[in-house]
């Protein structure tokens, strides 16, 4: 039996759903350390009010809030929103999570921080989307606010693209992945086939829009802010044009 899903991707429904979580189980793990990288790259202190945009299941939002930084958690997935506070309460983690757009941020003015982690710039239909993103951020921080973007970096996902592959999971699952590159739009358009032990079939499609790093620095100065620094990965090792990921720590002005 198949099951297509067509929906805003990046809403419960799509891919960000359960399957997304048999997917990729060992992404959560990765959380830990990532939230220890982004504290070090914003040289953020204790007591810190940082916003966790696009905060998903909280792998990062919970991680910094044990760090003693007071975090808020913004998605629009209620379903992931829902195992990140689950997840903050079993690790005493003090972090609150709320549904909203990120597009329509419902702060002013309030961080000392905010991070974008894990990939989810670009998810949206147009550049005009990402934009306003940006904008809402350099708007939720204080003056002198740091923000840690991280990238998926255009040109390396292109020098070692590939169209298909697959993953076979400990219970039988198997997950094949699918991809397609438009020049025009610049943007991987995918299909991910989830096929269970059953031989239950669920396809997810999604887009993506790909910047290389002299086109995310150019819309963050844009949207309001200083580019204090860029970076290949949370790691903080140099940025290259092959680099899978840009990672840019940017400023509002004081």
């Amino acid at each position: 039996m198949r099951e297509r899903v067509q929906v805003n991707w990046y809403l419960e429904g799509g891919i960000y759903g359960p399957d997304y979580m048999a997917i990729f189980p060992a992404e959560a793990a990765s959380g830990a350390a990532e939230a220890e990288r982004a504290v070090r790259l914003l040289g953020l202190a204790a007591g810190a009010r940082v916003l966790d945009i696009a905060c998903g299941y909280g792998r990062h939002a919970v991680n910094l809030a044990r760090r003693g930084l007071q975090v808020v958690g913004l998605d629009l997935n209620a379903y992931f929103l829902g195992l990140a506070a689950q997840r903050a309460a079993e690790e005493n983690a003090r972090a609150v999570f709320i549904r909203g757009d990120m597009r329509q941020l419902p702060f002013n003015g309030g961080f000392d921080a905010a991070v974008c982690l894990g990939g989810s710039f670009g998810q949206f239909a147009s550049e005009d989307e990402d934009f306003a993103l940006l904008r809402e951020t350099a708007t939720a921080l204080k003056p002198g606010g740091k923000f840690l973007l991280d990238v998926a970096n255009r040109d390396g996902i292109l020098s070692r693209f590939i169209g298909k592959d697959w993953d076979d999971l400990e219970d039988g699952t198997v997950v094949l992945h699918e991809r397609q590159w438009d020049s025009l739009q610049g943007r991987v358009e995918g299909k991910d086939v989830v096929v269970g032990p059953d031989g239950r079939r669920r396809e997810y499609e999604h887009s993506m829009r790909l910047y290389g790093a002299p086109e995310i620095s150019s819309i963050l100065r844009r949207a309001g802010f200083d580019v204090l620094a860029l970076y290949g990965s949370l790691a903080g090792t140099a940025v290259g044009w092959d680099s899978a990921r840009v990672n840019v720590v940017a400023q509002r002005p004081r």
